[in-house]
């Protein structure tokens, strides 16, 4: 089963739950903002990613600027600041069965679901 890590005020994030949609895929789509991920399934998902977890915090936002951004976070804390706010994840992200993707641009989705 293919799952999406969605946030339905991001606009490419719902432009890959749209495709979904469109093309018929089914898929699980999980808002993890009102469902955010746990410090396991961010490890386990990060596994997934072959990426560090620098790689799906979203370093730009306001929030990561203003109160995270001079400080030399480890990969534990920057784990449970995703806990904490789920908003400077990375979205989405496809992940179909032990392999996951940030799914930007959106012709990645394409190429990973048919790989």
């Amino acid at each position: 089963m293919i799952q999406i890590l969605h946030n339905v005020s991001c606009s490419k994030s719902r432009a890959a739950v749209e495709q979904m949609q469109t093309e018929h895929i089914e898929c699980n789509i999980r808002n993890f903002i009102e469902s955010p991920l746990n410090a396991e399934e961010i490890n386990d998902l990060l596994k997934k990613l072959q990426r560090p977890v620098l790689d799906i915090v979203r370093t730009n936002e306001a929030l990561f600027q203003e109160q995270y951004a001079n400080q030399n976070l480890g990969e534990e804390e920057l784990i449970n600041l995703l806990v904490q706010h789920p908003s400077l994840m990375q979205r989405p992200i496809v992940i179909k069965d032990d392999k996951a993707i940030i799914g930007r641009p959106a012709h990645l989705i394409d190429e990973f679901l048919n790989s």
